[in-house]
């Protein structure tokens, strides 16, 4: 009987280090995946494409995979827009599946449209979503400006966490 009771808690506990193991390996290499700004085709609202190349150079860009509804992408946009001149050295690209009008809606709604450093893009191919593996809204990536993973951040940030990001 002590064999047995012995037998099953062993392999309880070999089943649970696999799982562990496996799940563990999962998530390095789905941050793996995101340590460098990925390859990707967005579009403007005006329908043309937004590329890594349309990257402000020698500054660091944050991007906020959003929803319209979401009440928290809600309050970082207000955060951002509220201290948009002192972000003015980060760029920041507002990404969302979302019609380009609903887009345009919310940038206009937090009066962050028709800023040079700001960018609301749309992910007609979810490459964003599939990519980096955007499980909740907002989904927060922040590069260097060498395009290198420097934050992954789920929710939102308060304004002291993007003023570090400021060079």
């Amino acid at each position: 009987m002590k064999s047995c009771i012995f037998r099953i808690v062993l392999l309880f506990l070999f089943d649970f280090y696999c799982v562990d193991a496996f799940a563990q390996k999962n998530k390095l290499s789905m941050f793996d995946s995101i340590r460098e700004m990925p390859p990707f085709k967005y579009y403007l609202l005006d329908g043309s494409e937004f590329t890594p190349e349309n990257i402000i150079k020698r500054r660091n860009t944050v991007m906020i995979y959003f929803k319209n509804d979401c009440p928290y992408c809600n309050k970082e946009a207000s955060i951002i827009s509220d201290n948009i001149r002192s972000f003015y050295s980060i760029q920041f690209v507002f990404i969302s599946r979302e019609d380009s009008a609903t887009i345009n809606g919310f940038a206009v709604a937090h009066e962050l449209d028709n800023l040079a450093n700001v960018a609301f893009v749309q992910d007609k191919d979810k490459t964003y979503y599939n990519y980096c593996t955007a499980q909740y809204t907002p989904s927060i990536h922040v590069y260097n400006n060498h395009k290198k993973l420097i934050s992954y951040i789920q929710g939102t940030m308060k304004k002291e966490q993007i003023e570090k990001f400021i060079k």
